[in-house]
């Protein structure tokens, strides 16, 4: 695995056992280091090491009861992150930075038509906003392109039923701007 992490331009960690044991030295390799937390509830010990790891940690702010302002604080000062993403659905996203006084508040990107399944749109606002970074984008800019990721895929059936492209991508962070 060692060989593969070194080459990657960046690595996602998935939160799957066998990574769990390993995220630690992914970190250790210089790439850069993302992970999902997914549906976390800030307390529950399985995550931690990924929350401690990674430089940019995705979350739901479903499980977290209102608290996700402390839970997200608390991973910046617990661990390596240089920015944590509360992913909130119709209400947008929550960015905290390190280093940064507040938390910014991203609203949601419309949807670009009905809304047919929110599944996958914590992944899809993942991949808009890490493509969107990659591609030299700034931290809260990335944001907007993740919501507007996740607001395409609630227009689709379940998380296979079609992504957005590049131009589309693109088209919805201009017009956001």
């Amino acid at each position: 695995m060692g060989p593969l992490v070194a080459r990657a331009g960046r690595v996602h960690a998935c939160i799957s056992g066998w990574v769990r044991h390993a995220v630690r030295a992914f970190a250790s390799y210089g790439r850069p280091l993302s992970t999902d937390l997914h549906d976390w509830d800030g307390e529950n010990p399985y995550h931690v090491p990924f929350a401690e790891s990674a430089e940019l940690v995705f979350l739901s702010a479903a499980r977290l009861g209102g608290r996700w302002d402390a839970a997200l604080r608390a991973i910046l000062d617990r661990g390596r992150a240089r920015a944590v993403i509360a992913t909130d659905g119709a209400a947008g996203a929550w960015l905290a930075e390190r280093g940064a006084v507040g938390i910014v508040h991203v609203p949601a990107a419309p949807l670009p038509g009905p809304a047919v399944d929110s599944n996958g749109a914590g992944d899809a606002f993942a991949c808009g906003m890490l493509h969107a970074l990659d591609g030299g984008a700034a931290l809260r800019d990335a944001v907007v392109a993740g919501t507007v990721a996740g607001a395409f895929a609630c227009t689709v059936a379940g998380a296979a039923g079609g992504f957005i492209d590049a131009p589309g991508l693109a088209a919805g962070v201009a017009a956001l701007s």
